[in-house]
């Protein structure tokens, strides 16, 4: 049964604080606008109006106030933005960044996009885009920018504006699994700026792996491989069994070793076969994967089991980590040319116990030992920078 109510007063002038006040009922997200300026400077403008417009073109679009100071700065660094969602405790970045009026990113971490324009340290994704058009509408403008490239960063929950204050989402499908990998993921933040720096000297990606239970999760990323066979890594999660795993299994102590040994989704091999491959690692100091198209494959069907797609199952998951396996962790012969797929270095707590792993993606095509080698000790020298970083802050786990 339906009743009619009280019909809804109007007038001819809306009230701003009333128009205001009823808009903030209406959570948005928080991001910033960034370029570089003419004097290689960075820009910033804090947007509450942003949102996607297209996919096939894929286009974007944020609403400033036209006439604003930042968005003009913006305007005339030239045709090139990037859109940066900030993460939940990120508030105090924005309103450093809204409340200033020159030199914005004072005091704020930023590496730059594969577009040339500032990625703000801690932020959740970044859009990298080009201007497409510009409407009038009111007092604002609608900017509609062309995607060249983006990614997710963090698993981290993003910055949002309600009432009139900044907070953050909390689904109610949030699981205990979920909630421990935001604990863990306070441990790599502080190494934000090492990620960022390892990605920019070996043109590739940089990933934070962390065991969680019984998966491997990819937590947190930098930077951006060529090589990857999915959009992003980031949020990927593998059976903690062999192969993979192996770091946590070989660093994390004799629980985290027999639980790998265990473990169900494994590779078939004998335990004690198993058991050579962690004494290897800790030997190395590092695991070692070789192999783009096996691990590819790994790639592409754990994101098929994520979307649920009935073409693959975990025994077709199995198989592939199988077909991995034989190129894991296993030594180069002299001479010999090799498709390096990730090296993942252990980071440290400062009671010696295995905060996470660090992962440099190798790049396309083929390498020699010499250059294996020198992502080797690339890789070795940032996870020991971070460990040094942990230590510094007393971090526990």
């Amino acid at each position: 049964m339906t009743t009619k109510g009280q019909n809804v007063s109007t007038t001819d002038v809306i009230d701003p604080i009333l128009f205001r006040q009823v808009m903030g009922q209406y959570p948005t997200g928080v991001t910033v606008i960034t370029a570089m300026g003419t004097n290689d400077q960075a820009l910033g403008m804090v947007v509450g109006t942003f949102s996607s417009v297209s996919l096939n073109p894929p286009l974007v679009c944020f609403m400033p106030t036209r006439g604003a100071g930042a968005w003009k700065a913006l305007q005339e660094s030239g045709d090139r933005f990037c859109v940066n969602v900030l993460s939940e405790s990120q508030d105090d970045t924005c309103r450093t960044i809204a409340s200033r009026w020159s030199d914005r990113f004072e005091g704020i971490g930023y590496s730059l996009s594969p577009g040339g324009q500032p990625v703000i340290h801690g932020a959740v994704a970044y859009i990298d885009c080009v201007l497409h058009a510009i409407h009038e509408a009111g007092d604002h403008d609608i900017v509609v920018c062309r995607v060249d490239s983006l990614g997710v960063l963090s698993t981290a929950y993003p910055l949002l504006f309600f009432r009139g204050g900044y907070g953050a989402f909390e689904p109610q499908t949030l699981t205990t699994r979920d909630s421990a990998i935001r604990e863990q993921l306070e441990l790599v933040t502080p190494c934000r700026g090492v990620m960022e720096e390892l990605a920019r000297q070996s043109d590739s990606e940089v990933s934070a792996m962390l065991r969680d239970g019984d998966q491997i999760v990819l937590a947190a990323a930098a930077g951006r491989s060529t090589a990857a066979a999915v959009p992003t890594r980031v949020g990927q999660r593998l059976p903690f069994g062999p192969p993979m795993g192996s770091l946590d299994a070989a660093f994390g102590g004799p629980e985290a070793e027999e639980e790998w040994l265990s473990a169900p989704a494994g590779n078939s091999r004998p335990r004690e076969e198993n058991a050579a491959t962690l004494e290897r690692v800790r030997n190395r100091g590092y695991a070692i994967a070789f192999g783009h198209d096996a691990h590819g494959s790994v790639e592409r069907i754990t994101a098929q089991l994520a979307r649920r797609d009935p073409s693959v199952t975990i025994e077709t998951l199995q198989d592939a980590l199988r077909e991995f396996d034989q190129s894991y962790n296993r030594d180069i012969e002299p001479g010999e040319s090799v498709e390096l797929r990730y090296i993942n270095a252990p980071v440290f707590l400062p009671d010696g116990s295995l905060a996470f792993g660090l992962t440099l993606w190798g790049p396309p095509g083929s390498v020699d030992g010499s250059q294996v080698q020198r992502h080797v000790d690339s890789a070795l020298a940032a996870a020991a920078r971070c460990t040094e970083i942990l230590a510094q802050q007393g971090a526990t786990q």
